[in-house]
């Protein structure tokens, strides 16, 4: 009758080890998961970050056509006034060097990198 209580206690500190050891698994196993959705997370916020450099070069290659426009829409003599080819020749070349510098650019990024995502 003196080994009833020590057994019960036995079987309780096996129980109480047992659940310590299922919840240190269940901690490492919430840890795991949250580097991996932080890793996840990170790979998004980079490829927001690229897409971002993409639509920023877009945008400067867009300005910097608008800024020949404006350049040629100037009350100043330009003695292209008179040709009547000058309009399509002067927006092919400025759309020409806007994509072969755009294309210039994406290629610089991809080579340092920046589009690895």
């Amino acid at each position: 009758m003196g080994d009833e209580p020590e057994l019960i206690l036995e079987a309780y500190s096996q129980v109480v080890l047992s659940t310590a050891n299922s919840i240190q698994i269940l901690r490492s196993q919430v840890t795991s998961t949250e580097e991996l959705v932080k890793m996840k997370l990170d790979t998004i916020r980079n490829k927001l970050l690229a897409y971002n450099t993409i639509l920023s070069l877009m945008g400067m290659m867009l300005a910097a056509c608008s800024l020949v426009g404006s350049f040629f829409g100037m009350n100043l003599v330009n003695h292209l006034e008179n040709d009547g080819s000058a309009f399509g020749r002067v927006v092919g070349i400025t759309v020409a060097c806007a994509i072969v510098v755009s294309m210039v650019f994406v290629r610089m990024f991809n080579v340092s990198g920046v589009f690895a995502v």
